[in-house]
């Protein structure tokens, strides 16, 4: 469960501030209007909501360390299931190219998180 600290609109997009449990914050950005949708404009500050945030980024040898942790499917898409040394889950998009040698373990050079579904809402991209 994450909580909404702050909602940063753009014209089309927007950042949102979320906390987790441990008062850890992790901006997640939302682009869900872009699509017409605007499937997560329900969001509202002080309120707590189950999220599945997606990582955007490189796999190299420099980053943030997860753990592979088998897949799971979003909507129709069967994303990467990660975890982070804080056990915090996210996911990343399936055609992401993970060497052999990195099945366990990967690093990654993270360029921003993304909002992939709150509650059972799913962002309109993936369903």
């Amino acid at each position: 469960m994450y909580k909404v600290e702050e909602i940063i609109p753009y014209e089309f997009t927007r950042n949102i501030v979320l906390q987790d449990k441990e008062h850890k914050q992790i901006k997640v950005f939302d682009d869900s209007d872009l699509l017409g949708n605007n499937d997560f404009k329900f969001l509202k500050i002080g309120h707590s909501y189950s999220c599945k945030i997606g990582i955007l980024g490189d796999i190299g040898k420099s980053g943030k360390l997860f753990i592979v942790n088998g897949h799971e499917k979003i909507g129709t898409t069967n994303f990467i299931k990660l975890c982070d040394d804080e056990q915090r889950i996210f996911y990343l998009e399936p055609d992401a190219n993970i060497p052999n040698n990195l099945k366990n373990n990967v690093k990654i050079d993270i360029e921003r998180y993304d909002l992939l579904q709150v509650d059972n809402v799913v962002h309109g991209r993936y369903r």
